[in-house]
C-alpha cells in the first residue's frame, strides 16, 4: 500500500496511486515529497518498485534490503541516503513475546523527498501523515523537521517501552517479596528476555543517526543539526 504527501508552489497534495505520484513527482517537481510504503506480504509492488528504481533511481540493492530485515545501518549513494532504524510498538502480549514488537523502518532521504517503507502497519506514520495533511505548514514544512519527527517517534518509543518494561518489573518484585510462591519460572525468564532484546537493539541503534549530525552531510542544514544531536542523546541515554 502506497501514500505520498507532497507540496508544490505552497499548495499541499495527497496521492494513494504509484502512477500518479511517479508523474507528479517528475513533472511538477514538489519541493517536498514524503512517500509512505507498507508491504504486502514482505513484497512491493511493480508500480511501487518502478517508482523506487526509475523515478527515484534508488540502487536496486537498496530497494532489495527493504524486503529482508536489516541491521541497523546508514548508506550513501549519489543521491541520497538509505537507513535502516529499529523501533517498538508493543503488540498486547508484548511481555511474553517482546521480539513481535520490534519493528524496521527503511529511510531513503534525499533533497527534497523521504521514503519510509515497513512491513507492518506503523500507527505513529498514520498519525504524521494525518497532521501533515491537516497542517501541512507545520508537518511538511521543511525535510529537517520531517525528518525530525519520524525519528523523533521512533526513539521515543525505546523510552515509552522501557517504562512499561519497569513498571512489570517492579510489579514482578513486589509479588516475590510478597508472595514468591505465585511467581513462576517463566516470568522471570521472559523479564530476561525483554531486556536482553531491548539492549540487543538499543547498542545498535546510534550508527545511523550519527550520519545526521555530521556538520558535513548534504541533507541537513546547521541551524538544524542541534534537532538530530537531541535524537542521537536520547539514543545514547537509552544504552
Amino acid at each position: 500500500m502506497i501514500k505520498a504527501i507532497y507540496s508544490i508552489n505552497g499548495a499541499v497534495t495527497t496521492e494513494y496511486k504509484a502512477l500518479k505520484i511517479s508523474e507528479d513527482y517528475k513533472k511538477k517537481k514538489p519541493s517536498l515529497i514524503w512517500i509512505d510504503i507498507c508491504l504486502e506480504n514482505n513484497e512491493l509492488e511493480q508500480e511501487e518498485t518502478l517508482l523506487l528504481s526509475e523515478s527515484f533511481k534508488f540502487h536496486e540493492m537498496s530497494i532489495e534490503d527493504c524486503l529482508f530485515p536489516q541491521y541497523p545501518k546508514i548508506e550513501e549513494f549519489g543521491n541520497y541516503v538509505f537507513a535502516a532504524v529499529h523501533g517498538i510498538q508493543l503488540k498486547p502480549n508484548y511481555f511474553q513475546e517482546f521480539e513481535d514488537s520490534i519493528y524496521e523502518l527503511d529511510i531513503f532521504v534525499g533533497k527534497g523527498f523521504v521514503v519510509t517503507v515497513h512491513a507492518e502497519e506503523l500507527f505513529f506514520l498514520e498519525t504524521l501523515f494525518e497532521k501533515a495533511k491537516v497542517r501541512p505548514q507545520v508537518g511538511m514544512k521543511s525535510l529537517e523537521n520531517l525528518l525530525y519527527n519520524i525519528f523523533n517517534k521512533v526513539v521515543s518509543s525505546y523510552e515509552f517501552s522501557m517504562e512499561k518494561i519497569d513498571d512489570k518489573i517492579e510489579n514482578l518484585e513486589d509479588d516475590i517479596l510478597k508472595e514468591p510462591e505465585t511467581v513462576s519460572m517463566e516470568e522471570i525468564l521472559n523479564t530476561k528476555k525483554v531486556i536482553f532484546a531491548m539492549r540487543k537493539i538499543a547498542e545498535s541503534q546510534q550508527t545511523p543517526y550519527v550520519y545526521f549530525i555530521r556538520t558535513n552531510n548534504n541533507l541537513i542544514s546547521k541551524e538544524h543539526l542541534v534537532y538530530f544531536r537531541d535524537i542521537h542523546t536520547q539514543c545514547a541515554r537509552m544504552n
